[in-house]
Formats: structure tokens, sequence, C-alpha cells
């Protein structure tokens, strides 16, 4: 069975409020026995485990922890909150290697915009504060590659521009049209109907 003492942190002289437990695992030989440390607090009269610190280390708050951080809430409640810097209101979370050189940064600001940096410098990605994702720089990534390309792109007009050209495609009912946004000329596309055995199929 399981061995527990417990340090009562008591409110009046008849009802505890909070304790601190630690336990052990007394099937195991002494010596070898696994450990933990949790504190428990008191909704309406009785105690719930609100943390606990495992025999790895691992530390769960509302949940026996699988992992170095565990974290569970209640349903409709928010599990983690992290608050903005006093300094700026940018809420940040880092993850770096174990040599703690920074690897990913993800950067929230009070206009909620998200940046999504790499190696603690590069800005790869941004959720704009209207909800588009952007290209850490103009014209520098790609949305796929050669070898690993996405399946469909689902969009509405298709706006092409290199630096060179400027153009937008438009779907029509019967059409494709094609626009010069640089000279303001329009296009049509001089699509010829052919028997759907000779299509290639589409990938849906």
């Amino acid at each position: 069975g399981v061995q527990t003492c417990a340090l009562p942190i008591c409110y009046d002289t008849e009802t505890v409020k909070a304790s601190i437990y630690c336990g052990v695992d007394a099937a195991l030989p002494q010596n070898t026995q696994n450990g933990y440390f949790a504190i428990k607090t008191a909704y309406q009269g009785t105690l719930y485990e609100r943390a606990r610190i495992d025999s790895s280390g691992n530390l769960g708050l509302g949940v026996t922890p699988a992992h170095k951080l565990d974290v569970a809430a209640d349903s409709g409640a928010i599990g983690l909150n992290i608050r903005g810097r006093s300094s700026d209101g940018i809420s940040v979370i880092r993850m770096a290697n174990n040599s703690d050189a920074e690897k990913f940064r993800l950067d929230v600001r009070n206009d909620n915009t998200v940046y999504f940096i790499q190696g603690g410098t590069t800005t790869a990605m941004v959720l704009d504060a209207n909800g588009n994702l952007l290209p850490g720089a103009t014209n520098s990534y790609d949305l796929g590659a050669s070898t690993n390309r996405w399946r469909n792109v689902y969009t509405n007009d298709l706006q092409l521009s290199n630096g060179i050209g400027d153009y937008t495609i438009v779907e029509g009912e019967e059409d494709l049209f094609l626009y010069n946004n640089k000279t303001g000329k329009t296009y049509k596309f001089l699509i010829q109907e052919v028997d759907s055995s000779l299509v290639p199929k589409k990938i849906n």
C-alpha cells in the first residue's frame, strides 16, 4: 500500500482548509521506495489534490503527472494561461535545446498579432490581427516543396506577383479571366471542353 504523512493547515480548530502530503509506496523494498509530494486545498469542506510532484520530478496540476509539466483543467476551464510582460505586454513561449539555445519562440503581441520565431531571431511566419497568415519576409519562403507537396489548395481569386508581373486570375461561371494589375488590361482564357475520360483524375 501507500504510506503517507500530512501537514494540515487549519483555518479554525475544526476544519482543515489545506494540507501538504508526502507519500511512498510501501510495497517496494526500503530505500527504493518511490515518493511523492502533494498539495491539497478544501472546496466546500472537502480536500482535493491540486498539485503533485512525483518520484521522477514530474509536476502535475490537477492530474497525476506523466510529463515534466502536466496540466488538466475542468470542463470549460483554461488549463494554462500565460500573461504578457509588464514592460510591453508580449506573451512569450520559448523552446530551447538541452544547452538552452533557443530553437523556437511564440510571441503574442497586444494587438493580437502572433509571431513564429525560429533560431531566436528569424521570423518565419506572422498571424496578423485580422487572421491572415503571412510569411516572415516577402519572397523568401515556400508553401510545400518539390518532394513534399500539399494535396490541394483551396482559394478564391488567385493573386500572382513576382516583382515583374502582377496578375489576378478570376473565375467566372463558364470562363477563367486574367487581370493585368499593372496595365489594367483583362483577358479571357480560351478553354476547350473535352471528354472527361481524357482528363487525369482530380485529387480530392
